[in-house]
């Protein structure tokens, strides 16, 4: 019987080494022993590959598949999803998230700004993604997909401010959030019950008033009408990447799926995660681990903190995965110094940290 594949590799990008040195990348990735590559989930991505609608630039993403064809190395090979080109604004320019205070999420930043809920912004993933199944499904070095990257609402705190925007509050999120809302209560006056908290009780009589709730609980908020937002959008983004897997399957049904997300970390409240339901939408999960992000501002990294914190993390990923019935992954693994950008890093990992992981 051969040996079962046991994925281990690295993420490489084309885009951002020169030409001439791909060849030799792959061919020193392929002698220390990997055996996949992942690329075209977000560093490279759908942004780089179609600049402008309809005219797609495959050349580096053709190159490294027959490359790594010929090292007998596989490919991981992300949707795209999560980084769509900037003409998107051009079509659509609604398309941004929305934060709480009516502020468009900026572009140029983080991954994840556009709207999961806005048609527009669905339709073109649609589209892009139906090229890449065309494309690569039937290619030999073709390993698995990977949706998305990081599912999740932008989780960035911007400069000045003490939270995280929270959520989007997109016109087409908040027609999805009213439709949830009727298809759990029925009717307006089951809502009218159950949003009893607030001292200025709104009487709903048409579900076009319903608003997606603004202040939180701690904020004199409605608490069921948190509650139903925060259940609402765990749901909906477990169903964005369902979306995805279904239209992979379509037409590929031998190549497996997977989406990767980076919690527990403080972070999966604000970034509307419920990882258990996220696992069910995909053939397997994947985590992300950097033990070295520092938890609060002038903190102590995690694994110094708490040193538990990686057998933590591992076992709620298994967690999710056994409940599922999945695969558990470890698409990503800190493996230097992170974070910080152009201040620094917070931590740099030395050889010890790294057998530690």
């Amino acid at each position: 019987m051969p040996e079962p594949f046991f994925p281990l590799g690295a993420s490489y990008y084309p885009p951002h080494h020169e030409p001439a040195d791909w060849p030799r990348d792959v061919a020193n990735m392929a002698a220390a022993g990997m055996n996949c590559i992942r690329s075209a989930e977000l560093l490279a991505s759908w942004d780089y590959i179609e600049k402008v609608r309809g005219a797609p630039d495959w050349s580096w993403l053709d190159a490294l598949f027959d490359e790594s064809h010929v090292r007998g190395v596989k490919i991981l090979l992300g949707t795209g999803s999560c980084n769509p080109p900037i003409w998107l604004l051009d079509l659509y320019p609604d398309a941004q998230i929305i934060d709480r205070e009516g502020r468009p999420f900026p572009t140029g930043t983080v991954w994840g700004w556009a709207c999961r809920n806005h048609p527009g912004y669905r339709a073109e993933v649609e589209r892009y993604l139906r090229l890449l199944l065309a494309r690569y499904k039937d290619h030999p070095a073709l390993w698995a997909w990977q949706i998305d990257n990081e599912p999740g609402f932008p989780f960035v705190t911007r400069r000045g401010e003490e939270n995280p925007r929270l959520h989007d509050y997109n016109p087409h999120t908040a027609a999805a959030f009213r439709a949830w809302l009727e298809a759990k209560y029925g009717n307006l006056d089951a809502l009218n019950v159950a949003w009893r908290w607030d001292c200025t009780h709104h009487q709903y009589s048409s579900w076009a008033q319903v608003q997606p709730p603004r202040s939180m609980p701690q904020e004199w908020g409605v608490v069921t009408a948190w509650l139903d937002w925060r259940t609402f959008l765990n749901e909906n983004m477990a169903a964005f990447i369902g979306w995805q897997h279904a239209l992979i399957k379509e037409h590929d049904r031998e190549h497996p799926t997977m989406t990767n997300i980076f919690a527990p970390s403080g972070r999966d409240v604000e970034m509307a995660l419920d990882v258990w339901r996220i696992a069910d939408q995909a053939d397997a999960i994947g985590y992300d681990l950097y033990p070295g992000i520092i938890r609060e501002p002038g903190g102590k990294p995690h694994l110094h903190e708490a040193p538990e914190y990686i057998s933590m993390f591992l076992d709620i990923g298994r967690s999710s995965a056994i409940h599922a019935g999945r695969e558990f992954w470890l698409p990503e693994l800190e493996s230097g110094p992170i974070n910080g950008w152009a201040l620094g890093p917070d931590y740099t990992t030395t050889p010890q940290d790294i057998t530690r992981y």
